[in-house]
């Protein structure tokens, strides 16, 4: 699954072999037109996925240790409640940090790029960092590799064209375009995740290596 995330970056690469053939105008039209189509595939890919994972392949991800899982303390439509409350609460402070990013970007001079890549998916993503570093605390690896390729894992393939299928429904033109330096780190990264998650370990060295490229990437936005 982490081998879908190259997809949305290979429209660039169609773009930039179609530049001869089309004009500026019909060559924006055809990623858009392209972008929408692989999103509902993306959408497709995801939803597979959830069913292999929760229904028909569940032994794969039960734990191994065969410790059984805690009762739930509460009911059903409570958890529904909060559920709806909460996701109300995050949609509101999110409406609000994003419109403080344009005040930021002009009062210290920090490019919208490196706000959007790397200081809001750390905001963003600070319970699910704190849940992996627990898990690699109480050594238990693979559930921390499973939190951070899992999220990766629904960015890419519901997230994003999600966000594209909005937009085409609202009138917006929003594509799968992130442009050739977004192509470059996307694939580099794609490629690193897998090589750690191949073998399901982890050392030292290698999350050096993570947390070097992740610091090279920040330079670079």
């Amino acid at each position: 699954m982490p081998a879908m995330g190259f997809e949305p970056g290979t429209l660039r690469v169609f773009e930039e072999g179609f530049k001869q053939q089309f004009e500026k105008e019909d060559l924006q039209s055809t990623v858009l037109e392209i972008s929408r189509v692989v999103s509902i595939f993306l959408l497709l890919s995801y939803i597979c996925f959830l069913v292999f994972q929760m229904y028909t392949h569940l032994s794969i991800f039960e734990s191994e240790s065969g410790e059984d899982a805690d009762e739930p303390t509460i009911n059903v439509p409570t958890s529904l409640t909060l559920l709806l409350v909460s996701t109300l609460l995050v949609a509101l402070n999110s409406e609000y940090l994003v419109g403080s990013i344009e005040g930021v970007v002009s009062s210290y001079s920090v490019s919208s790029s490196f706000i959007g890549v790397i200081l809001l998916p750390i905001v963003g993503n600070a319970c699910e960092h704190a849940s992996a570093i627990r898990m690699c605390i109480i050594d238990k690896p693979e559930i921390a590799i499973g939190i951070a390729v899992g999220s990766c894992t629904q960015i890419a393939l519901f997230v994003v064209p999600f966000a594209v299928i909005v937009g085409w429904c609202m009138g917006v033109s929003m594509d799968l375009d992130f442009g050739m330096l977004g192509v470059v780190i996307l694939v580099l990264s794609v490629i690193i995740a897998m090589s750690i998650v191949v073998n399901g370990k982890s050392n030292w060295l290698e999350g050096l290596m993570l947390q070097l490229t992740y610091l090279i990437v920040a330079v670079v936005y």
